[in-house]
């Protein structure tokens, strides 16, 4: 079960679903290891506190995820952060899909090798 909550004109949203986590990998469209250092200014972060920043160590060995759509965005940064990797939301400039970026700290190898966690 998978329970986030969000803010709205100062009224918290909490949704609970349940996913299967191998699910959660239709919530994306493409993946790659973290490049953020290699192309500085293609990326930035959504105006809100609670994101950290995409260069913190933690994110070095971790990958990247385009989604289709916001609401795809947040439940795979919900997700993520149920299986206990940190994240965060970014935006493309360079256009390469519809949608947002997560930014998670889950080692790209684990994915490429078909490890969940």
């Amino acid at each position: 079960m998978l329970t986030f909550s969000a803010m709205t004109e100062n009224k918290a949203l909490t949704l609970t679903l349940s996913i299967p986590a191998p699910l959660t990998t239709h919530l994306w469209s493409n993946a790659a290891p973290n490049f953020i250092s290699d192309q500085p200014d293609r990326f930035w972060t959504y105006d809100s506190l609670e994101l950290p920043d995409p260069h913190l160590p933690v994110f070095r060995d971790g990958m990247m995820m385009w989604t289709e759509s916001m609401s795809d965005a947040l439940i795979l940064r919900a997700c993520e952060g149920q299986l206990g990797h940190a994240t965060t939301l970014l935006f493309d400039e360079a256009g390469f899909s519809a949608g947002p970026v997560i930014l998670s700290s889950r080692p790209y190898p684990a994915w490429e090798k078909g490890e969940m966690r």
